[in-house]
């Protein structure tokens, strides 16, 4: 999909006009850039993070003559898909989104199904007496003052 594409799919999905919606993702792209150039990085929960890494200096052979050259490091752009997309193009198709429904509401079922599944391992636990106790980071039992003889 290009930009054009895509401008067309958010202006017909949200009812908004094309140069609207054209403005928002101009702005959306310079407003990371900006961010990124400056060193930070973007993140947007449920599509991914976008942030800069430094390559080193290398050596590499050029193809066409065989002889080896000095690359310089630079800085380049990086994304990284954040967990809810990568869930949604899963195999290769929408798993998770469904027609009709919009980011947040699959972003909190998302987080009601994951609290459920953190809920009911942690009930097994507790039933198989594997709980973990906190002695406050001692390494091992604390001992009363009774205990102690202090």
């Amino acid at each position: 999909m290009i930009k054009a594409e895509l401008v067309t799919k958010i202006s017909s999905d949200t009812d908004i006009d094309k140069k609207a919606v054209e403005k928002v993702i101009n702005a959306f792209i310079q407003s990371v850039g900006e961010e990124l150039a400056g060193g930070g990085k973007v993140v947007l929960t449920g599509l991914g993070t976008f942030f800069t890494r430094e390559n080193s200096e290398r050596t590499a052979r050029n193809p066409q003559t065989g002889e080896m050259i000095d690359v310089r490091g630079k800085v380049v752009a990086r994304f990284k898909a954040g967990k809810l997309l990568a869930e949604v193009v899963k195999d290769g198709k929408v798993t998770k989104m469904k027609p009709g429904k919009n980011l947040d509401e699959t972003i909190q079922e998302s987080r009601k199904k994951r609290e459920s599944m953190d809920a009911v391992e942690a009930a097994e636990n507790n039933d198989k007496g594997n709980t973990m106790k906190d002695d406050g980071g001692a390494g091992g039992t604390a001992k009363t003052e009774e205990e102690s003889g202090d």
